[in-house]
């Protein structure tokens, strides 16, 4: 559900107030615990539009039908039990423990992730980022957050890249569904993806 989430929300924050997808992308925002159980059908009349419209929102979202839409709607909780999951319900953590708790996990994670950062693979990623002329950064949810924060700062170093966040834009979700890299620099030229 975190993609799709993900996805609406740019939609809603790139699609003008008064467009059939601005609405759309509300009510299955307003509603997203439901949309894994319901049919096409139903997910219109929710949305007061018809079937054929939906079928088209979906496939702006870079879905290929109904049937894989539905399932990118259902929300499972730290599916593959990773101890290191993030915590959706930080409220909840925070209403059982103390803030200082809270931070102190936190400052245990950046230190962790400083020991454990292979520092051959940033120097590789900055030689990428000096030789390539055209870089894309992709991703979405926290990774596209931290993409786009990575355009912002290479940026004020003289270093333009892009990092595509808006489903209706041209460059969207194409990026997200290229089948290799070689096919990808094939359409783009000489170019790094991170």
């Amino acid at each position: 559900m975190g993609i799709l989430y993900d996805r609406l929300l740019i939609l809603l924050n790139e699609s003008s107030s008064d467009s059939t997808f601005y609405h759309i992308a509300l009510a299955m925002l307003q509603n997203m615990e439901l949309l894994h159980s319901l049919a096409i059908n139903e997910v219109a009349d929710l949305c007061r539009v018809s079937k054929s419209t939906i079928s088209k929102f979906i496939r702006a979202l870079g879905y290929e039908d109904y049937a894989e839409f539905r399932e990118a709607a259902r929300l499972e909780e730290n599916k593959y039990h990773v101890s290191y999951n993030f915590s959706v319900d930080v409220i909840g953590y925070l209403e059982s423990h103390s803030v200082q708790e809270y931070t102190q996990e936190i400052a245990k994670d950046i230190q962790l992730t400083a020991q454990q950062l292979d520092w051959d693979a940033v120097d590789r990623l900055v030689d990428d980022l000096i030789y390539y002329k055209k870089v894309f950064a992709l991703g979405m949810m926290f990774s596209g957050t931290a993409a786009m924060d990575l355009q912002i700062k290479l940026g004020r170093c003289g270093k333009f890249i892009v990092a595509p966040r808006a489903p209706n834009s041209e460059n969207a979700f194409h990026f997200y569904n290229f089948k290799a890299e070689s096919d990808f620099q094939n359409s783009w030229g000489k170019c790094t993806i991170l």
